[in-house]
């Protein structure tokens, strides 16, 4: 399979009834595929982004294992020896910021 200049960074099984979900680096973030081989004119769905995540992973020379929750809310690289590093995604304020200083919004 040709992925051009994508890095192939993981795979992971979302949905038990559907082929594993591959992720890859696109630019600075990691794009998260999933396959369906029933419709051939659109084979892949894109699900969800990891914000950076592909700029994040270049730097870490001793992954050992990369994968993301079922719900795409964070990713998680372990490495070789000690660290496990968890990127959560950035989710939406519920209320509305203000600048404690100056009292405006």
């Amino acid at each position: 399979v040709n992925l051009g200049s994508n890095q192939y960074l993981f795979s992971v099984i979302v949905d038990p009834k559907e082929m594993p979900c591959f992720c890859l680096r696109h630019d600075v973030d990691a794009l998260l595929w999933q396959p369906h081989s029933s419709n051939q004119d659109d084979m892949w769905e894109h699900i969800a982004t990891f914000n950076a995540l592909g700029y994040v992973q270049a730097s870490k020379r001793d992954k050992k294992f990369f994968a993301c929750a079922p719900n795409y809310s964070y990713a998680a690289l372990c490495e070789c020896l000690r660290r496990v590093f968890i990127y959560r995604q950035p989710t939406p304020m519920s209320t509305v910021l203000y600048n404690r200083k100056e009292g405006r919004q």
